[in-house]
C-alpha cells in the first residue's frame, strides 16, 4: 500500500485517506488517479487515428468526373442555330392570302355627280307673299324654326313684317314656322292679336300647330288684318 505525505505538514497518510490525519488539509489526488490523464491523451490519440483513417478513406474514393462546359455549349450553339434556321425557312414561305383582284376596281367608271339621284335632303324653296303690296319675305328653309313678328331687342325674328300696313297689330313674335325635312307647320307664339289659317283660328302652343300647304292663307289679326300666301317654289 503507497502512502500519501501531506504536503502540509509532512504526514504520512493511508492511500484512501482524503484529508491529513494530523492537520485536516485536503490531500492530493493518489497517483493512479493522476495517471488517468495519460488515459484521455491515449484515447484522443486513437480518435485523431479514427479521424486520419477515415480522411483516408474518403480521399481514396473515385472522384466524380466534370461535366465539361463546352458540350453544354456545343449544344446551345447547335439548338441556336437549329432556331435561326427554322426562322429563315418561315420567312422564306409565301403567303397563304389569295391575291387580291385589282382589275375591277380599275375598271370601274365614277359615275357622273349629275346623273346622282336626289336624296330627301334636298332643300325646299318657300316664301310668304302679302297680298297687298305683293312683298315677298323669303323663308330660311335652313332652320328648322323660322320666328314671323317685328324686330326687336328681347327676341330675334327671321322674317320682319314691321313694314307692312297695319303692321302695328303684329306681336314682336307672333308666329313661327316648323321646318321638318319638306314639311311646313305654323304655331301662333301666344300673339296679342291672333293667328288664323285659312280663316280657322290657331291656338297658341306648338300642340296646335297646322301644316301649311302652298297657296295656304296666314292672317295675323281680327280686325285689322295682314295677309300672307304661303308658296312652295318648285
Amino acid at each position: 500500500m503507497s502512502l500519501i505525505v501531506c504536503p502540509e505538514c509532512g504526514h504520512e497518510n493511508t492511500e484512501d485517506a482524503r484529508y491529513c490525519d494530523m492537520c485536516g488539509i485536503e490531500l492530493p489526488l493518489p497517483l493512479a488517479a493522476e495517471s488517468s490523464p495519460q488515459t484521455e491523451q491515449g484515447e484522443s490519440d486513437d480518435a485523431e487515428e479514427l479521424i486520419s483513417n477515415t480522411s483516408e478513406a474518403i480521399s481514396s474514393e473515385p472522384e466524380t468526373p466534370e461535366i465539361p462546359v463546352v458540350a453544354t455549349q456545343e449544344i446551345n450553339s447547335s439548338y441556336e442555330a437549329e432556331a435561326a434556321k427554322s426562322v429563315a425557312e418561315a420567312e422564306e414561305e409565301p403567303s397563304l392570302a389569295p391575291p387580291v383582284a385589282s382589275a375591277t376596281v380599275l375598271d370601274w367608271d365614277e359615275p357622273e355627280l349629275s346623273s346622282m339621284p336626289s336624296t330627301a335632303l334636298e332643300v325646299v324653296e318657300a316664301i310668304l307673299v302679302h297680298e297687298e303690296t305683293q312683298t315677298q319675305f323669303p323663308i330660311p328653309t335652313e332652320e328648322k324654326l323660322v320666328y314671323l313678328g317685328k324686330l326687336n331687342e328681347e327676341m330675334p325674328v327671321q322674317i320682319d313684317l314691321s313694314q307692312l300696313p297695319n303692321a302695328d297689330i303684329i306681336s314682336r313674335v307672333h308666329a313661327v314656322i316648323h321646318i321638318e325635312e319638306k314639311n311646313f307647320y305654323l304655331e301662333d307664339a301666344g300673339s296679342l292679336n291672333g293667328t288664323a289659317l285659312n280663316g280657322e283660328t290657331i291656338n297658341p302652343g306648338a300642340r296646335f300647330r297646322k301644316q301649311l300647304n302652298t297657296g295656304d292663307t296666314i292672317t295675323f289679326g281680327r280686325n285689322r288684318k295682314v295677309d300672307l300666301t304661303f308658296q312652295i317654289q318648285e
